[in-house]
């Protein structure tokens, strides 16, 4: 008698089983990070805010689709909101889980690196556009993210390198100057016979333009408020107007100088392993033949 009712909880329990789980089977490209960024509209770094699943009609069938939002701490590609919802298949409404393999997982209060597109489910590449950070660490990669971040910037520019060299072999008379969505690369490397070679952006794979053509966009001086207008910053300690060694006026700014615990550049270093941002924008260079940064 009791061997029949083990036997019959372990019947009830399989089928339960079978009733609440439902599995999907994808097939996903295997992508290098090159193929990551090149599909991408935009790469963020960011923390996971909220996540609800729901019932939804899919080519006549009834699904569960997972919505993730991401409130973005910086943009590496591309510009936006400060907030993203992200689209995944699969997820858990009631007692009913379905499953969907190679798409990413998301947990609450998650620290994130994402690469998204426009399109369908925006995560580039499935669970392979998606990087969980640690304690300012790549997980499974052992990088810190200001590494990974260098990684994928060195990656954008080659990228450009080598529409360039495309450019000069085949003697097109006119080309669009690569752009990154608002992301400004001063110098492009250019691979030739194995060496790297730095061109300007005035070199002679860009038209010069007249000074009088010439606007300019934004100037600063950290006189006044700051962070303020279309400056934002990230990090703690991070970067603050000082009157540390102005290179003209009143005011500089420097990496540590804002956020909860600043320091004081005249008395102290940064800190060790920060992570501090000051971003500009978002600001439009789709009618621009060239670009210029100055700073001191």
């Amino acid at each position: 008698m009791r061997i029949k009712k083990c036997f019959s909880f372990l019947f009830v329990l399989f089928l339960f089983c079978l009733l609440s789980t439902e599995k999907g089977f994808a097939i996903v490209e295997r992508m290098n990070l090159k193929q990551l960024i090149d599909k991408s509209n935009r790469i963020i770094v960011g923390m996971v805010t909220d996540i609800k699943s729901q019932w939804e009609n899919e080519d006549g069938k009834r699904l569960i689709f997972t919505y993730v939002t991401i409130k973005i701490d910086t943009y590496v590609k591309g510009l936006g909101s400060e907030i993203v919802t992200i689209k995944v298949p699969g997820g858990k409404v009631g007692d009913l889980t379905q499953w969907v393999s190679d798409t990413p997982h998301f947990d609450l209060g998650e620290k994130v690196l994402l690469f998204l597109r426009d399109e369908y489910f925006l995560v580039v590449g499935g669970n392979q556009g998606k990087f969980s950070i640690q304690d300012n660490t790549i997980l499974g990669l052992n990088i810190t993210v200001y590494e990974f971040i260098n990684q994928i910037g060195t990656t954008l520019v080659e990228s450009s390198a080598e529409l360039l060299v495309r450019r000069e072999s085949q003697k097109l008379s006119t080309f669009p100057v690569p752009t990154h969505e608002g992301n400004i690369f001063l110098d492009l490397f250019n691979k030739q016979e194995n060496e790297y070679t730095v061109y300007n952006t005035r070199d002679k794979f860009f038209q010069d333009v007249s000074a009088d053509s010439w606007t300019t966009i934004m100037t600063e001086d950290f006189e006044e408020a700051f962070p303020s207008g279309l400056w934002r910053v990230s990090g703690d300690p991070t970067w603050g107007a000082d009157d540390y060694q102005p290179h003209t006026g009143l005011a500089s700014a420097w990496c540590a100088s804002g956020g909860s615990s600043p320091l004081d550049p005249a008395e102290n270093n940064y800190a060790n392993n920060m992570n501090a941002w000051m971003i500009y924008g978002p600001f439009d260079l789709s009618d621009a033949s060239d670009a210029e940064l100055l700073f001191y």
